[in-house]
């Protein structure tokens, strides 16, 4: 009796084992997956958006919308622009700002910006580097949340959420989450920092989960935006 009993509570552990393991493997495909997805989304952005004024239009995959500052913008996307619009871009292959003035059609690709007329848009001398991007997917972080990422000292912060799931609020503390350095006004801030602090960006969402994100402030880094993308 005693031997049986022990050979049905050996075959229970060994199946909750193997369920657990099972979960873990799904747990981590579906991460894995994620992570695939955010890092394909993350190589298809070519530029963002240094400053607009006026109507600046962008057109892909079939949707369209009103760009802002800040915005990353896709390969292959279509933009047009009304008579009084200025659009300033940071184009990451180029490493230059390129800047349209309306009424102007255009496409955007990793190679530069043409015009509708078949002419290259040229690049001013004016440099700037690809900002730092952080995707929230799935319930997965997945950029940053225990290391610190190098960010300018006073760096163009920008929160993209591309989902129905409302956010609550972002706030940017001091390394410890003592004391608040900022408090978005909407989804943008850029507040001044410390060379060589650390200090953590939390995104409160409407369900109150939060997720969070690591800085660390120096005069080295070259990107000066910071764009986390809500997926």
């Amino acid at each position: 009796m005693m031997s049986e009993r022990m050979g049905r509570l050996r075959c229970a552990a060994y199946r909750a084992a193997a369920e657990a393991a099972l979960l873990l493997i799904a747990a981590l495909g579906l991460a894995a997956s994620s992570s695939q997805a955010a890092a394909q989304a993350s190589r298809n952005y070519v530029a963002y958006v240094e400053s607009v004024s006026g109507r600046a239009l962008a057109s892909s995959d079939g949707a369209q919308g009103e760009l802002d500052v800040l915005d990353p913008i896709h390969d292959g996307t279509q933009l047009s622009l009304a008579p009084d619009a200025q659009l300033r871009i940071c184009h990451y292959r180029t490493h230059n700002i390129l800047t349209l003035k309306g009424p102007l059609q255009a496409t955007i690709s990793a190679e530069g910006i043409t015009a509708a007329t078949g002419n290259a848009v040229a690049a001013s001398k004016e440099r700037c580097a690809a900002p730092v991007m952080s995707t929230v997917q799935g319930g997965f972080a997945l950029r940053g949340v225990g290391r610190a990422t190098n960010v300018a000292l006073q760096p163009k912060i920008r929160i993209v959420n591309r989902t129905t799931q409302k956010i609550r609020k972002a706030t940017l503390w001091d390394g410890t989450q003592g004391a608040i350095v900022v408090a978005f006004d909407g989804n943008v801030a850029q507040p001044q920092l410390a060379e060589g602090q650390t200090y953590a960006l939390v995104i409160e969402f409407a369900d109150r989960s939060e997720w969070k994100m690591m800085l660390r402030a120096t005069a080295a880094a070259e990107a000066s935006a910071v764009i986390v993308s809500v997926r």
